[in-house]
């Protein structure tokens, strides 16, 4: 069976990074934890962990790109990546290798693990989902229910995956390509998704593979409004535009650009509210910018 490379993007608080690398179990002699370091304040020592420190924040998907391109470089063609504010079930690695890694079923896909809350590991943050074409988004499959609300899923296509946790191989990120690093924070996954289906890629959900998601740890702030850092909203506006423009054809070109210029006056009210101009600037340069992901 070839190695594991597990490919942490590290922004934030070490805690996280630290809780997610420690719920890592069932590795083998060869399998390798890389950390890439977009905030410059990632120090631990561990035997089997690997530190790329980069000079600036790449974004999510640049950090990706940066973990997967070194790993590939080691000779690693197997990746489980990760944001750092994942936490793994203790079974999901040894699952991972026994019953989808060793299958030659695995080739030509993306395998989306299922996703719980962290604070509460019976509720659901990720079954699956499908894209919703009227307004261009991803949508969630058993958002916020409860596991005992539900019966048990089973492995299934799936539209698209989450960032938050994936497993990808070496011979389908060359075949897909890089992340889209313009786009730097949301919409990526929706994207690489999306592009996966041209390539002829599946993506496949399997509710087996368990983790555990501290939703947004990565990007809150003080409490206020917007819940979120500086820019945070500029990136979903901007990245949304350019899924739409990508991606969206027809009568859900009209809707979907509809769905993005309402979203965008909730978030202007809300700024206005809170006196919160400089964000009221971040949604207008996000809507009308002639930047290009």
């Amino acid at each position: 069976m070839d190695k594991i490379a597990v490919i942490i993007i590290h922004y934030g608080e070490a805690d996280a990074t630290n809780n997610c690398i420690a719920s890592i179990k069932g590795l083998d002699n060869g399998d390798k934890i890389i950390v890439v370091d977009n905030s410059g304040n990632y120090f631990f020592e561990k035997e089997d962990l690997i530190v790329l420190k980069q000079k600036k924040n790449l974004g999510f998907g640049g950090g990706v790109n940066a973990g997967l391109e070194f790993a590939i470089g080691k000779g690693y063609e197997n990746f489980v990546v990760s944001n750092n504010d994942i936490v793994f079930a203790d079974n999901f690695f040894t699952y991972l290798k026994n019953e989808i890694l060793s299958k030659s079923t695995f080739q030509n896909k993306i395998i989306s693990p299922k996703i719980n809350y962290l604070t509460n590991k019976n509720l659901i943050w990720f079954n699956g989902g499908y894209i919703d074409y009227v307004c261009m988004e991803g949508k969630h499959f058993d958002f916020n229910k409860d596991e005992n609300e539900i019966a048990k899923s089973k492995q299934s296509e799936t539209d698209f995956f989450t960032g938050a946790v994936f497993v990808i191989s070496s011979g389908v990120f060359n075949k897909i390509g890089k992340f889209n690093e313009a786009f730097f924070l949301y919409y990526e996954d929706l994207d690489y998704s999306l592009r996966a289906k041209e390539k002829g890629v599946k993506i496949i959900h399997n509710p087996d593979l368990l983790a555990f998601h501290s939703v947004s740890l990565n990007t809150q702030s003080k409490k206020r409004f917007t819940n979120f850092a500086d820019k945070i909203y500029y990136h979903r506006i901007k990245n949304k535009r350019f899924v739409i423009k990508r991606y969206s054809t027809g009568i859900y070109k009209l809707t979907a650009t509809f769905c993005l210029y309402l979203k965008a006056l909730k978030y202007l009210a809300g700024f206005l509210v809170f006196f919160e101009f400089g964000n009221v600037k971040s949604i207008l340069l996000a809507l009308f910018s002639t930047d290009k992901n």
